[in-house]
Parts: C-alpha cells; structure tokens; sequence
C-alpha cells in the first residue's frame, strides 16, 4: 500500500481538496519513509484563503490531522502551542481537521491556539488512507517529510505493563503519548535548526548582472572590464566599470522619489534603515489574484496575532513574488521594454488606502517588499509612493528571501549606495535572526 501510495504522488496534485502531506496509517509508515517529498496542492483555510504548498511554506513547519473531540490531539495541542511561542512564529502549525462537526476554527480560537487550520479534510485523510487521529507531521521549507508519529519506532515509546495500559481510558493514554510524541518531534526540529544553524544573517539581496530586473522603460546592469589578468609587475589585478539606474535589482527608493522637498537617498537618518522588522506575509492572497494590493484588514489582521505595530519598526511585504526572480514575465507581468511594457505590468503592491492607514495610525520607520514597486503593477498615480514619502517614510524595492523569515523577533540593516542627491539606488539589505 506504502509503495503504490508512494508511485501515485509522481505527478503534481489538481484537486483543491488534495492532501498537504503524506498521511498514512501508522500501520503502513516505517521510519524509512521520512525525508520524502508532499505532493504539491492547493487548499482553503477557514478564512478561505488559499494556500500553495510546498510555495507558500516560509520553513519548518508542523502539520496536525486532527479532529476536536480526539483526546490525543487536545493533549498534544498545547505542546505544540509551545512549540509556536518558543521560536516565535518560525515554525507555524497547520491543522487539518476530519471527522468533525465541531466548527474547527472557533475550536482553536476558543483555546488560544495560533494554529493555520483547515476544515472539512475528510477526503484528504481517506486519500492518504488516514485511520485515526492525531496525525503529526514536520515537513521543511521544500515540502520534505522530516518526521511523523507514524514513523516512530515502536521500540524507542516509554514501556509500561500490559495490564496497566489496558485499564487506562483513552484520555489518560493521551496525557501519556502527547509529551512522548512533542518530545520526539522537538527532537525533529532541533536537527532541522542544526542544519540552519549558520542562517542567523539572511541575505534579503538579489545580486546585480545582465538578469537583473528594471523598470521597463530604464537601462538594465552594465558590468565592463577595465582589466583582469597579470600586470607587468606579476601580480594578479582585476578591476571594472559598472553602469545602473537607480531604480533596478534590490534597492531604496528615497522619498524625494515621489514627494519634492523631502529626503535624498544620503539624507535619510540611519535608524531609518536599521532597527526591528516584522514580515506581514499576503502571499496566499497573492498567489490567487498578482494583482493584488495589500490591504488595512492585512495589517489588522496580523495585529490581531502579533500585537500592535511597534513604533520605529521596519515593515516587509512578503507576497511570495521573490521565488519568480529573474523571470520577467512570472515576476512583473512582461518582459517587454519601452513605456507601453508599463501598461503590460502585473505584480502586487501596497493599496493606498492601507499607506494611509499606516502613516495616520502607526509610525513606521521604512516598508519594503518583494516586488518591483510598492504600488501594485497597474497604478497609473503611483499614489501609496506619494502617501509614503510625503513623511519620509523610505521604501526597499524587489527584496529578496523574505520566505526565510520569521513573522516576527529580526532586525534589518538596509544600507543603500550614498548617492548625495540620489533618488535612490542600489542596496545592500540583511536581516539578523536570534
């Protein structure tokens, strides 16, 4: 069953309703069959938003098949909980849920648990021939299958008398393999975190070269040798010239870019470019409409997990749009050149509304996103620019790897080429993870 399961998720998954990881009975899971690919899919949550899998994974990310009335879930759901409130948000939960007539998000709400979750998934579990509850499952960034209950080895769970165990109910059963199962998926992460150890400064940069996206109608990167060999005098020596608008690959787009009066790219005050950050991630709405603007009920909706919006804080976009890099057509809608290409452009952006939004509510110290514009493609007054800059508020443009951030808990540092009256130009951004 193991191998026929296996041979049938060769091709990409249609149906909307198909599973977001391999679920099998624990019968038929050997340990050998963890680090294998998901199959690919798309699935609404409870709010109906879509989600891509493995695109939409921002990394290690714990998959629950559960149902509320199993005593074994309600056991394990707060370790997971805990799980989630140690690393902050990096390593999110999702809850599938089957065989339920309970409301599934009002369940979770009602408990304060900070999980994704996703309801009727009762033909999810009856194609991956899921047999009970709880199903637990750790999958990485890719998709991999890192680890699952089901892969335990019935030799490595605590020993008790037969006797005794069958006089217990299934709740003091649970309250025994919950802690067992927690301790064995952290077990998972922590070798997960192991091979990452090294990633606490993320490089959020796309590097410069012929591929480097630019606005349509401006020239693209010029990298010419001035010399690169052996000298005269033996030694090796290279050099070049190189030639860039502003306004291409990573970069700042000071205020003075859409707001006379206001700052150039050298006159912005460093702790406007370096200092705490958040990710506020739209790339499930992004994914089902790349003409999408990123709204106030975004903001407010990640408020409403995180807490307010800190003063001083540094805001990131995270459409998902980064993983398209270079690919013109895929990121920015066209790979044609000239001002009519400007009219072809389909990417999202932040809605002015919710620029406005921020300005008069929050007080945010820069926004940046992983798109070409902090419009969306198709604005013609580029009007959340104008709203932005009016204040001062400076812009990172085409950031790379924001799926490899935490929601929460970083730091940037976003320095830009000190052009002295620039209107902005090419940047150097990282982020530091604790």
């Amino acid at each position: 069953m193991l191998h026929q399961s296996l041979e049938n998720i060769k091709t990409p998954v249609k149906s909307a309703m198909l599973a977001l990881v391999l679920v099998f009975a624990p019968a038929a899971w050997p340990e050998a069959q963890t680090e294998i690919p998901a199959p690919e899919f798309e699935l609404a949550d409870s709010s109906g938003l879509s989600f891509h899998f493995p695109a939409n994974l921002d990394g290690p990310t714990i998959v629950l098949f559960w149902a509320s009335w199993c005593p074994y879930c309600k056991a394990l759901m707060p370790h997971l909980q805990s799980i989630v409130d140690e690393y902050q948000g990096q390593i999110p939960v999702l809850a599938l849920n089957f065989r339920d007539d309970e409301d599934p998000a009002e369940y979770l709400a009602e408990y304060g648990y900070d999980f994704r979750v996703f309801p009727l998934a009762d033909e999810v579990a009856n194609l991956w021939g899921v047999k009970g509850t709880p199903g637990l499952f750790l999958v990485d960034g890719s998709g991999r299958i890192l680890f699952s209950n089901f892969s335990i080895p019935e030799d490595t769970y605590p020993s008790d008398p037969a006797d005794e165990i069958q006089s217990l109910k299934h709740y003091q059963k649970a309250a025994r393999k919950a802690p067992f199962w927690a301790a064995q998926l952290r077990l998972a992460i922590d070798k997960v975190r192991e091979r990452t150890a090294d990633d606490t400064i993320i490089d959020l940069t796309h590097a410069y070269d012929a591929d480097t996206v630019y606005w349509p109608t401006a020239p693209g990167f010029e990298l010419e040798i001035d010399f690169k060999g052996m000298t005269d005098g033996g030694w090796y020596y290279e050099a070049n010239t190189f030639r860039s608008a502003e306004h291409g690959g990573t970069h700042l787009d000071a205020p003075i870019h859409f707001a006379e009066g206001k700052q150039h790219a050298d006159e912005i005050p460093l702790d406007r470019l370096i200092g705490p950050a958040v990710v506020v991630d739209v790339s499930a709405h992004a994914a089902a409409n790349r003409d999408y603007q990123v709204s106030v009920d975004d903001f407010k909706a990640w408020e409403a997990v995180h807490g307010e919006l800190p003063e001083g804080i540094i805001v990131l976009l995270h459409t998902g749009f980064g993983k398209l890099w270079p690919d013109r057509v895929r990121y920015m809608g066209t790979d044609e050149r000239g001002a009519d290409a400007v009219a072809l452009l389909h990417f999202p952006g932040l809605h002015p509304d919710a620029a406005a939004w921020l300005v008069e509510n929050r007080s945010i110290h820069a926004i940046g996103l992983d798109t070409p514009s902090i419009d969306y493609g198709q604005s013609e007054d580029f009007n959340s620019h104008r709203i932005l800059f009016e204040h001062n508020i400076p812009a990172f443009e085409n950031v790379a790897n924001l799926e490899r951030l935490p929601k929460i808990g970083f730091e940037v540092i976003a320095l830009p080429m000190k052009i002295r009256g620039g209107s902005g130009g090419p940047l150097r951004i990282v982020a530091i993870l604790p």
